[in-house]
């Protein structure tokens, strides 16, 4: 079962690639596509995320320059949208 569902995305992520757009795309695709054939999600697919989001997070750390922090793009952006959310969370509630 996890050898289909491993498949089926391998197929989609290079399908997606093939036509320009991320494999993220494709993975994405083929999770929607096994859900609506049916296909329920085996216990420890949660484990298997969080271990997945894990090591996103890790590879992303890993190319992050710190001077490109520092850029007043990133600290305008930064500011601008936790401001937003600050008074939008703050009007909501």
């Amino acid at each position: 079962m996890i050898a289909i569902l491993i498949t089926v995305a391998f197929i989609c992520g290079l399908l997606a690639r093939l036509i320009g757009l991320p494999p993220l795309i494709g993975f994405l695709a083929a999770g929607f596509i096994m859900r609506a054939a049916g296909v329920d999600a085996f216990p420890d697919i949660g484990k298997l995320g969080d271990f997945g989001v894990t090591l996103l997070l890790f590879t992303i750390g890993l190319k992050l320059k710190v001077k490109d922090l520092v850029k007043s793009e990133v600290w305008a952006g930064t500011s601008l949208h936790m401001l937003t959310t600050v008074l939008l969370f703050a009007v909501f509630l």
